[in-house]
């Protein structure tokens, strides 16, 4: 793991210990959370950012999307993208991340039949 990326990820935890009510250090552990490699909790503070946040913010939604297609929790990950699909049509994060939890789902969905 890069030194950068360890040192934000102290420093976001350490803003959560400082300002607990701050949502800002939950969404960066769970921004950093992909590179580190610990999606589950990367999902769980994202959870808890949107709940500080007391409205759903665009793209903490797009980030809890791609963090549960990380997770493979699809078709849940397909909920979040649904909300913003129209707020971030020309996103290629939002794009990408879409389009493989569609693929992926359509594919579980072929399987079964």
């Amino acid at each position: 793991m890069e030194e950068t990326i360890k040192i934000a990820r102290e420093k976001y935890i350490e803003i959560t210990e400082i300002f607990p009510n701050n949502p800002e250090g939950f969404y960066g552990i769970s921004i950093t959370s992909p590179m580190i490699g610990d999606i589950k909790n990367g999902i769980r503070d994202i959870d808890i950012a949107i709940n500080k946040n007391n409205y759903e913010n665009v793209e903490a939604l797009l980030l809890k999307a791609m963090l549960l297609t990380l997770d493979q929790r699809l078709e849940e990950s397909l909920y979040y993208y649904n909300k913003i699909r129209f707020d971030l049509k020309d996103n290629d994060d939002f794009q990408a991340n879409y389009a493989l939890s569609l693929y992926e789902v359509s594919k579980k969905l072929m399987i079964k039949k």
